[in-house]
């Protein structure tokens, strides 16, 4: 098996080897909250930067309607993640 002695994880994926950075996104939101796990396989709750939405932090990974640019509701919770509530 090349996969097995070259090392790599995918052939057919080159973003895909030992020193892989996943960015976790628990709620699948396109949002990560910055923790990161290194390594071939996908984690669960996690994605490449580049499935990622942007740079901006989740401030709650476990809710996929709080995130950076959602709508700010009237609802005592900052929506928006941009540290205002109901702004």
């Amino acid at each position: 098996n090349l996969t097995a002695l070259s090392g790599d994880c995918n052939d057919n994926n080159p973003l895909i080897h030992p020193a892989t950075v996943w960015y976790r996104d628990w709620d699948n939101d396109g949002y990560s909250n910055g923790q990161t796990l290194t390594q071939c396989a996908q984690p669960a709750g996690y994605k490449l930067l580049s499935q990622l939405l942007g740079p901006q932090l989740d401030c709650n990974d476990n809710n996929a309607n709080i995130r950076p640019n959602a709508t700010e509701l009237c609802n005592g919770i900052d929506d928006n993640c941009n540290g205002q509530i109901d702004e």
